[in-house]
């Protein structure tokens, strides 16, 4: 073996760790980007639970005139939170859901209005330049 082939051996070879690291790599990023948007899934699944129970506290205080003490809310929020993350929707009161369907009616026919404007005033602009 000459000099030659020993050179030629280490580019064969620096050939196959570059492989072998671009493979690990693509590999690497694939598998950080699926976590990361698992991460994002989980991220808002929490934001939603929490909302819940933020809204659920702020209905029982407002309906009690008894104070709680941190022990009992936290052993509340713990129920829940389990509750929730099970997928039940055991204690959600008639009053939120109606809520939260009055809400999405009053957005739905507030774009309605919004866009019926928008057709007016667009309309009324071409009148303008007629």
């Amino acid at each position: 073996m000459d000099f030659i082939d020993v050179l030629r051996i280490i580019f064969i070879i620096s050939i196959f760790v570059e492989l072998i690291s671009y493979f690990v790599k693509y590999k690497v990023s694939k598998h950080r980007k699926e976590n990361k948007e698992e991460r994002f899934r989980e991220e808002v699944e929490a934001r939603r639970i929490a909302n819940i129970i933020r809204r659920e506290e702020k209905e029982r205080n407002s309906q009690s005139t008894e104070q709680m003490s941190y022990k009992q809310k936290e052993k509340i929020r713990r129920k829940r939170i389990k509750e929730l993350l099970k997928g039940e929707d055991v204690g959600m009161s008639e009053e939120l859901n109606e809520i939260e369907k009055r809400k999405e009616q009053e957005t739905i026919i507030f774009d309605l209005l919004k866009e019926e404007a928008q057709r007016n005033k667009q309309e009324k602009l071409n009148v303008q330049v007629h």
